[in-house]
């Protein structure tokens, strides 16, 4: 029953033709999604002030997802937490200093893992 109350709030997001469609479509195990920011700070403040109250801060998936053939996503993960919490630490616990810390740091990373992919993977065109 709950799985049927979920495909029915989905269909009211997208028609069943499009659900369908989506379904029938062919996999692509190469897709990689980055976002350009792991911290979502409060509406009222520029999101690029490091001083702005933190709101969110996406690990993860959430910010970063790499194609499976480089085998670097869970590594990714676990890196974004290992970093978060070292930022934590070394900023004790102020949550408004440890989050720019840990997005300006983690960055980096994803940016240099996402050119890795693609030059391993160049998309055709």
């Amino acid at each position: 029953i709950q799985g049927q109350k979920v495909a029915n709030d989905l269909l009211t997001m997208v028609s069943e033709e499009e659900a369908l469609q989506l379904l029938r479509g062919p996999a692509h195990p190469l897709i990689t999604v980055q976002c350009p920011r792991f911290v979502l700070r409060h509406p009222s403040n520029k999101q690029n002030d490091d001083k702005a109250e933190s709101l969110a801060v996406l690990l993860g998936d959430a910010g970063h997802t790499f194609s499976a053939a480089l085998n670097q996503g869970c590594n990714a993960a676990l890196e974004d937490v290992k970093v978060l919490c070292q930022q934590l630490e070394a900023n004790q616990h102020d949550w408004n200093i440890a989050l720019p810390a840990y997005e300006q740091e983690r960055l980096v990373d994803i940016e240099a893992a996402h050119e890795l992919c693609r030059l391993a993977f160049p998309r055709s065109k």
